[in-house]
């Protein structure tokens, strides 16, 4: 949105001062806020984020809301996906709901974009195969592919290694 495209956002917070900050952020850069759904549950997630002198960064997850994301709504937000170039997933919603949203864009012919954030050491195949750009960091390359990516060398292997999951192969 900031760079000047349409933005949807599909997604679940909480009712709390960081939910209501967060739809107003959305607001104010003009993204489509129809599928910003609240709930009474769970406090929003939060992401605090640390950075170290070298510029590594360590981050603490908490999903809060975002893991109260349901099925239905997931479906309720088919015709905008269906109308969208591009539908970006990350790992901050359950799984079960991220597979949705790729299944449904999949269905509809969207391109998909699949960011494997936060980090996991493993994640169904099906991700690989609904995903046409497949961009993990070098942290969760290494989870997912066992491999050091210390080296650019080592980065292309690990990176070679992945791309008979990923159907687009990107």
């Amino acid at each position: 949105a900031k760079l000047g495209g349409d933005v949807t956002m599909v997604t679940k917070l909480g009712q709390d001062v960081f939910g209501e900050n967060t739809l107003k952020n959305f607001k104010s850069w003009g993204v489509n806020t129809q599928h910003v759904h609240f709930t009474d549950q769970a406090f929003s997630g939060v992401a605090p984020i640390a950075v170290d002198k070298e510029g590594h960064n360590a981050i603490i997850i908490v999903t809060g809301a975002n893991d109260l994301l349901t099925d239905e709504e997931i479906e309720a937000a088919r015709p905008v996906i269906a109308a969208s170039s591009i539908l970006v997933c990350q790992l901050e919603i359950p799984l079960d709901i991220n597979l949705a949203a790729l299944r449904i864009a999949r269905e509809e012919g969207v391109q998909t974009i699949f960011n494997p954030a936060p980090a996991r050491s493993e994640i169904p195949d099906e991700f690989y195969q609904l995903s046409d750009i497949f961009c993990p960091n070098e942290t969760e390359t290494e989870l997912l592919t066992g491999m050091s990516v210390q080296s650019l060398v080592e980065a292309e292997n690990a990176a070679n290694s992945g791309k008979a999951k990923v159907v687009g192969g990107v």
